[in-house]
């Protein structure tokens, strides 16, 4: 993703899961949804898939420049966490 990403450019998101034994997370469903806080938008979902041992990535777009929320949600059989970061879009 570039540093800062920019508006209706493709950014490439990647998330890297490890269990408590730092051993590699398989098999899992991840996704990021793309939200602005202070905007009500749409859905902008981006589908993480699986590309090495514990390394999920995927492409989206932000639409605009502004103040971004990325909530990541993981799922594996039962046990479900969401992680959010936020980011500046200029």
């Amino acid at each position: 993703m570039p540093d800062p990403p920019r508006p209706l450019e493709e950014s490439t998101f990647a998330v890297r899961l490890r269990s408590v034994t730092d051993e590699a997370v398989t098999g899992a469903r991840v996704e990021a949804d793309l939200s602005m806080p202070s905007h009500r938008m749409g859905e902008n979902r981006v589908a993480l898939r699986e590309t090495e041992a514990g390394i999920y990535t995927g492409t989206g777009r932000f639409t605009m420049p502004g103040e971004w929320r990325v909530e990541v949600r993981v799922e594996k059989g039962s046990h479900r966490q969401t992680e959010q970061f936020n980011l500046h879009v200029r």
